[in-house]
């Protein structure tokens, strides 16, 4: 959701044509990328799971059943944010026609993701979970 906003706030910005305000979006893009990366990286690669996993009684593993290790996470959270990563470094140049496409590749990955996993009807995997050879599982309950 944090990276539609700021693909959002990418966009009207080119609108108003206000260098700074490019910038501005690049850097928040850029803290947001790397704040994720570290947090999902972190959280899967130790405890597989984020705290909203953890609430929803789930937890990533990888596909032989193995638990997550820090690679293992680390792959997975790039997998999904890296693009967020270079969408940020292309926003901070200044190029109008380069945010754009950046911010439109964000949301049409973020898209494919959903998709990916929506056809994958045996392990409902994403792209980011291909990457990584994750999937996410229930926690059976006591």
């Amino acid at each position: 959701m944090v990276y539609i906003a700021t693909a959002l706030v990418a966009g009207l910005s080119l609108l108003t044509a206000a260098p700074k305000s490019f910038m501005v979006v690049g850097i928040v893009q850029l803290v947001v990328a790397v704040i994720s990366v570290g947090y999902f990286s972190l959280m899967h690669g130790t405890r597989g799971q984020t705290v909203g996993k953890m609430a929803g009684k789930l937890r990533v593993i990888r596909v032989d059943g193995r638990p997550m290790d820090l690679q293992t996470g680390f792959i997975r959270a790039l997998g999904y944010h890296g693009l967020n990563l270079v969408a940020a470094a292309l926003t901070l140049t200044g190029v109008p026609a380069l945010q754009m496409t950046a911010s439109g590749i964000v949301l049409v990955y973020l898209l494919a993701n959903v998709v990916v996993a929506l056809c994958d009807r045996s392990q409902q995997r994403a792209i980011h979970d291909h990457i990584a050879g994750t999937r996410v599982v229930n926690i059976p309950t006591v």
